[in-house]
């Protein structure tokens, strides 16, 4: 999670995500610890919902994408540094 958030390469954050998101795809333990892992504001399941992704399921695709997009977001806002 840490590098899908904070590495300042969008490369490393993109194939991050990508890892995450097949970690938790059918996988619902894998799910719930990325969810635990994830920052407070990243925790709505569809923002501005107040209802936690600890409710979602991991053969749910839509709400996995969402959950990835939401994540890749959170680390677009750091742009590029190109090593």
């Amino acid at each position: 999670m840490h590098l899908a958030l904070t590495d300042p390469t969008k490369d490393v954050r993109s194939k991050a995500i990508y890892a995450i998101s097949s970690y938790v795809r059918n996988y619902q333990d894998g799910l719930d610890e990325v969810i635990a892992l994830l920052p407070e504001g990243l925790r709505t399941a569809t923002p501005p919902s107040t209802e936690t992704t600890t409710k979602m399921d991991a053969e749910d695709m839509d709400a996995i994408d969402a959950l990835r997009a939401r994540i890749k977001a959170e680390g677009d806002k750091l742009g590029d540094a190109k090593q």
